[in-house]
């Protein structure tokens, strides 16, 4: 029979990081069994929206249709844009997939324990090789990476290990733990052997995969020197790019070597030549066409050229950064100092004391020559904010005791405002509701506000060139970037709003990419703050911590890598409570959340701000907001209190992610008050605590092969070894208005009727 536990424990840890958009489709494929009656006879793809409506039924019905009638059930492991399981609309891969057929399954598994860690999942496929059962390997990544991220990564790693490399192709499909396998008539389960909540970060498994040696399984022809974007990663293999240069390589291969390595390294090697400022964007992807068509047989197509290249410069430019603009030729050594050669470069004569330090314009939030990235929903006034900003450190001057969003303004000096929605006649009524103090007039000059409706309307800071598809500046973002030269001690440039400034769909890598190439002159070029306002995606659930923020960022998953600063603010879900502790009049527009998303600077604020919009602004008064800083201990106790009555009631609750069945998350309305309204990521954090404080434990139940169940230490289902019986029918949970947290135990308690306390 199929396992239920398996298929929703499996799918939910696979996609445990990516939040559905209703636009986005699963696919479940069924496909008759090799050496069954329905080979070749019997193929269906089922697609699906989990943002839509819950699939868990549908997915159990099709296992047992298909365990009746000799068909395998597999999933393509992707985030798809659209019903059809096609390449192209491929949108985001959640995992590094490794099948392991070809190779002693369980020692490989101990191979990438101490190479790469322990995977997040590791399932028994059904089949069975020479060395034993066949097992997949699985790196789930702390977000869903675009494909062209995910496959090199995939091949290398493949190589490294000796194993079959079919999942460097986006649609391959995964047969799914707790369904059936029945190759030749011969039914085994295809098994959930261990999953973890680990995940993986795209730059960890780089740095992995580049120290790790070569396992014993790998031969000489898996072995090759893949290119990852001009990123060689280690091999024993003696071909590389400079011999590929001159070499043709036919269709079918050469000694291990496709078409799509060469193409890679070849590409690699230019690129390379660009990084180094060698030869512009344009003049490589000329080389690398010019390689295509004489020592590729036969040669790819335009399109497919253009496409794998821009694959790679966006995964170089993720890696690496930008690339470098061609400038005119700089000496390495100064001619004052030729004699010395490399040596005038020697640390000990730069890198000395003091140590420089960042030039705050907002404390702990905002840096002079970084770019941030400032995110809200629809309605939050993000314009609004960033107006006030500009005008703020325009005005500073030495001596003042100004803030925004409640951080100290640091520094001040001209101020850029580019706006690229609002009307003149708009911004004009904004900056006078703002200007309460005469900021305006005593910034003077160091306040440049353009409503670029004004001014012939927003534009693009790059074009594409017709000639070779390559992206260049535009005219107009180059003459902006001359008339802001001319400032002086510019401090800040802010640009509303992302979308308004791309030349392509926010969704694609590349298009960002080379976007900000040209967004960051600001910082490179000018040594200015550059702030940028963005949009969250729309979703049904609200964002209820920074974590929820941070990945509800709307467009490519790489748009927050290429801001060293990513804050922003969200509606207070709680707006009640805290409209009443605050004495604010209630409104679900009163009360908002304020912090850093994701950043890669130390010292900057690290905790939640509690903001009220009034006229004017927003007021910091997170020091008198009670819940600013809720009590973990407090939460923890909660959670371990609830967990123990549900396993005492025979309803426990069960691990698993954000969609598991009998999860914290998907039960959450019956969980006590304080944790009702926390994110699936809240959540897990107290569950953490928790477990690692030994106050909950996983436990079996009755007929259950997994210790999914979650009891504390002296419950019922963490007593008996062979497992509780699960109660039937709906939870009928206690009142926890009848409980109270007590802060000098550290325990939830039972109110008496007289209000004293008994355990």
């Amino acid at each position: 029979m199929i396992n239920q536990e398996d298929i929703t424990t499996y799918l939910s840890c696979l996609f445990a990081n990516h939040v559905w958009d209703k636009d986005e489709f699963l696919i479940i494929r069924g496909v008759g069994e090799k050496g069954t009656r329905q080979e070749g006879v019997y193929a269906e793809d089922q697609h699906f929206q989990p943002a839509l409506f819950s699939i868990t039924e549908a997915l159990f019905s099709s296992a047992e249709r298909y365990r009746q009638h000799l068909v395998g059930m597999f999933v393509i492991p992707a985030v798809l844009n659209d019903s059809r399981a096609k390449e192209e609309n491929v949108k985001l891969l959640p995992a590094l997939i490794l099948d392991l057929d070809d190779v002693p399954a369980q020692q490989a598994i101990e191979w990438l324990e101490e190479e790469i860690g322990s995977p997040s999942m590791v399932v028994a496929s059904g089949g069975n090789n020479q060395y034993g059962p066949k097992l997949h390997a699985y790196y789930v990544f702390d977000e869903p990476l675009p494909p062209a991220n995910v496959l090199p990564l995939v091949t290398n790693l493949a190589s490294m290990l000796g194993a079959d490399p079919s999942f460097a192709r986006r649609t391959q499909p995964i047969r799914i733990p707790g369904t059936i396998h029945q190759k030749n008539g011969e039914a085994n389960m295809v098994k959930l052997i261990s999953w973890s909540s680990d995940t993986f970060s795209e730059e960890e498994l780089i740095e992995k995969i580049k120290k790790a040696e070569p396992s014993p399984w790998a031969s000489s022809k898996t072995m090759m020197p893949l290119v990852s974007a001009g990123v060689s990663f280690s091999s024993s293999s003696s071909t590389d790019s400079s011999a590929l240069l001159t070499t043709t390589i036919r269709e079918g291969g050469m000694d291990g070597i496709t078409r799509w390595d060469a193409f890679s390294k070849v590409a690699g090697h230019y690129l390379r030549v660009c990084r180094e400022g060698g030869m512009s964007e344009a003049e490589a992807f000329a080389a690398v066409c010019g390689w295509t068509l004489a020592h590729m047989s036969p040669p790819w197509p335009e399109d497919r050229i253009k496409q794998e290249f821009r694959a790679l410069l966006t995964r170089e430019v993720g890696m690496r950064g930008p690339m470098p603009e061609m400038k005119a030729y700089q000496p390495i050594v100064a001619a004052s100092h030729q004699s010395e050669g490399l040596k005038a470069w020697a640390a000990h004569r730069w890198v000395t004391a003091p140590i420089p330090q960042h030039t705050f314009l907002v404390d702990a939030l905002v840096i002079k020559g970084e770019p941030h990235l400032f995110v809200a929903e629809g309605g939050a006034g993000k314009t609004f904010l960033i107006a006030d900003l500009a005008m703020k450190i325009a005005a500073w001057q030495d001596g003042d005791d100004t803030d925004w969003c409640g951080q100290k303004i640091k520094s001040g000096g001209t101020a850029v405002l580019i706006l690229c929605e609002d009307s003149q006649t708009e911004m004009h009524i904004r900056l006078m509701e703002l200007d309460k103090t005469g900021l305006i007039k005593k910034a003077g000059d160091r306040l440049i506000v353009m409503p670029m409706t004004a001014i012939g309307g927003s534009f693009p800071l790059t074009e594409r060139n017709p000639k070779t598809g390559l992206s260049t500046t535009s005219q107009r973002w180059s003459e902006m970037l001359g008339l802001l030269k001319q400032l002086p001690d510019i401090a800040l440039v802010a640009i509303d709003t992302l979308n308004s400034i791309t030349h392509g769909d926010e969704n694609s890598a590349v298009i960002i990419s080379e976007m900000m190439r040209e967004a960051h002159r600001v910082c490179g070029e000018l040594g200015a703050a550059l702030v940028i306002n963005h949009h969250l995606r729309k979703s049904n659930e609200p964002i209820k911590s920074l974590e929820d923020l941070r990945d509800s960022i709307r467009g490519s998953t790489a748009i927050p890598s290429y801001f060293r600063i990513n804050f922003g603010m969200f509606r207070a879900n709680d707006w009640e409570r805290r409209c009443k502790a605050l004495n604010v009049k209630p409104n679900k527009n009163a009360i908002w959340r304020m912090g850093i998303a994701k950043c890669n600077i130390m010292g900057l604020i690290e905790d939640e701000r509690t903001l009220v919009r009034v006229n004017g602004g927003v007021v910091d008064m997170t020091k008198q907001d009670p819940f600013s800083k809720a009590d973990t201990g407090e939460r923890v106790s909660w959670l371990v209190l609830a967990s123990q009555i549900a396993a005492q009631d025979g309803y426990p609750f069960s691990m698993g992610g954000k969609g598991a069945s009998n999860g914290y998350y998907v039960r959450r309305n019956q969980l006590p008050e304080i944790l009702v309204k926390l994110g699936p990521i809240e959540i897990g954090k107290i569950f953490d605590a928790a477990m690692a404080g030994k106050q909950l434990v996983f436990a079996t139940a009755k007929g259950g092969a997994s210790a999914k169940w979650i009891d504390v230490p002296s419950g019922p289902y963490a007593k008996n070894d062979s497992g509780e019986e699960l109660a039937k029918g709906s939870w009928k949970f206690p009142d926890w208005n009848e409980w109270a947290y007590d802060s000098s135990q550290g325990i939830c308690v039972k109110k008496k009727k007289n209000s004293e306390m008994i355990l």
